[in-house]
C-alpha cells in the first residue's frame, strides 16, 4: 500500500489520458503527469524528478507485471539487504499477452543467486549483455544527478544502468519472472533507423 505510481501520459493521441485520470480518482496512490510527447528518456527524467519514494522501477508503457507481490518483495529483499539494486526476471509475450521465446536464464546470473554481488560483478554476471533497466528496482539516493540520455533513440537505459554502476553497489539478482515484456514490430527497439547505429557506437565507446 505505501506505494507511489506515477503515470506519465507523453503527448498520447489515444484514450490513455482518460483512463489514467478515471483510474487516480479512485485510487490516491496513482499521481497523473500529462506531457506534451518528448520520448522515453525525458519522460522517465521526469519521473526521477518527481518521485518521492526511497526506491524507483520503471515500467513502460506497453509492458506489465505478471506477478501482483513483486514490489514488495523487491522493497523487502532490497531493504533487508541493505541494497542499492535489486533485479529480477522477465518473458517475452506477443501483443495479446502471449509467450513467444522461452527465455533461458544464463549460468552465469545462477551462480549469483541471492548473493550481495558489488557492481562489477553485478555487470559481468547479471546484466550479462541484457540491460533491461525495467527489470531492477533502485535505490533513488545512488541516482543522484544521473539521468536519461535525452539525444539518444537507442541503448539510453544501457547508458544510465553503466552510469549508475560506475560506483560500487550492493546489488542482488532473483531468478524470479515478473515482467511481460510486450514485443511487437511496432515497438522502437524494432525500427530501422540510422540514429540507432550511431548510438551502437557510441555505446561502445562509453563502455571503453
Amino acid at each position: 500500500s505505501n506505494v507511489e505510481i506515477l503515470a506519465i501520459d507523453d503527448g498520447s493521441l489515444d484514450s490513455s489520458a482518460k483512463v489514467l485520470d478515471g483510474i487516480s480518482v479512485s485510487d490516491s496512490r496513482i499521481r497523473v503527469i500529462h506531457k506534451a510527447n518528448t520520448g522515453v528518456s525525458d519522460t522517465r527524467n521526469l519521473g526521477i524528478n518527481q518521485a518521492t519514494g526511497k526506491f524507483i522501477i520503471f515500467v513502460d508503457a506497453d509492458d506489465y507485471w505478471t506477478d501482483k507481490n513483486i514490489l514488495s518483495t523487491l522493497v523487502m529483499t532490497a531493504m533487508s539487504n541493505n541494497l542499492d539494486i535489486v533485479r529480477a526476471e522477465y518473458q517475452e509475450v506477443d501483443v495479446n499477452g502471449v509467450q513467444r521465446n522461452i527465455h533461458d536464464i544464463p549460468p552465469s546470473r545462477m551462480g549469483v543467486v541471492n548473493e550481495i554481488i558489488d557492481s562489477a560483478s553485478f555487470l559481468k554476471n547479471v546484466i550479462h549483455g541484457e540491460y533491461f533497466l525495467v527489470l531492477s528496482l533502485i535505490r533513488k539516493s545512488i541516482i543522484g544527478d544521473i539521468r536519461f540520455n535525452t539525444n539518444r533513440v537507442f541503448l539510453e537505459d544501457a547508458e544510465f544502468y553503466l552510469r549508475l554502476l560506475c560506483q560500487d553497489r550492493r546489488c542482488l539478482y532473483l531468478p524470479k519472472v515478473f515482467y511481460a515484456y510486450r514485443k511487437h514490430d511496432e515497438s522502437i527497439t524494432m525500427r530501422a533507423h540510422p540514429q540507432k547505429l550511431y548510438d551502437a557506437f557510441d555505446f561502445t565507446r562509453l563502455c571503453y
